[in-house]
């Protein structure tokens, strides 16, 4: 029974932690992949984001609950993409 719950609670929490609503913004800038996926999880990092490497459809991701991301992460997160040279595309 122990190790069931050592199992199911970590998993819980993470999908508790991602909410229900589901942003998605794409950043661009020319280079390679794994520079921008390094890029992607020093800034995750830096805003208190959890960072995927294969987490949407094959490609890093950054994520975190919405309700977290208005109001800690964002300044944070576009702050450290944007002076790494990053542009928001949508």
């Amino acid at each position: 029974m122990r190790k069931f719950f050592s199992k199911i609670v970590p998993l819980s929490a993470l999908v508790l932690m991602m909410g229900c609503a589901n942003i998605t913004t794409v950043w661009d800038k020319r280079g390679d992949r794994k520079t921008a996926a390094a890029d992607l999880k020093a800034c995750a990092s830096e805003a208190w984001m959890l960072y995927s490497p294969k987490g949407l459809k094959g490609k890093p991701v950054a994520y975190v609950s919405q309700n977290t991301y208005e109001k800690i992460s964002r300044p944070w997160f576009e702050k450290c993409m944007g002076k790494k040279g990053y542009r928001k595309v949508k």
